[in-house]
């Protein structure tokens, strides 16, 4: 098992660009890389985002920009929790759309409050912008007691549902 994960070994990169800095006019960007397999998730500018594992080496993330010049540093965390020696990568993407707020463009859509069937009860939020990604990470509902965790995005024209109980919700 040992000679075939030495195999699979990879550097941690961004390949995304070669690794260059970049200009985009969108704020969700998706940036792709190479990591070795100690890796279990990766921060970005220290908010760990979901990760979309494409090969055991090979992973990609999506990350929303809220402003013009973003230094993004990413850095591997192994699976007890702490960052990987020497899996630090960094790149600089240049936005060039228009800034705008998650508090100017996602509203609550729909709510579900006090449902006849216990704990089927939420939240529908929409993010009226046709161009603007958001990031929620740590943002908070407030009367609802939820707070979003890291990671957490909303795409353009996107709703998004918080349930009280995910699996009464889903049944």
């Amino acid at each position: 098992l040992l000679r075939v994960l030495a195999g699979l070994d990879a550097p941690f990169a961004i390949t995304s660009q070669q690794g260059n800095d970049f200009s985009t006019g969108t704020n969700l960007i998706t940036l792709e890389g190479t990591a070795p397999i100690k890796i279990r998730s990766i921060k970005v500018n220290g908010v760990t985002h979901p990760i979309l594992w494409t090969s055991p080496t090979t992973w990609s993330v999506r990350i929303a920009l809220p402003g013009a010049s973003h230094p993004l540093l990413l850095e591997g965390i192994d699976y007890d929790g702490n960052p990987l020696p020497g899996a630090t990568d960094t790149i600089t993407v240049d936005y060039t759309g228009p800034v705008e707020t998650p508090e100017s463009w996602v509203v609550i859509n729909e709510l579900h409050y006090h449902p006849a069937v216990p704990d089927t009860g939420f939240l529908e939020l929409f993010n009226r912008s046709t161009s603007s990604a958001f990031d929620l990470s740590n943002h908070r509902l407030e009367g609802v007691d939820f707070t979003f965790p890291e990671g957490s995005l909303i795409a353009p024209g996107q709703h998004l549902v918080v349930a009280a109980n995910a699996s009464a919700f889903v049944a």
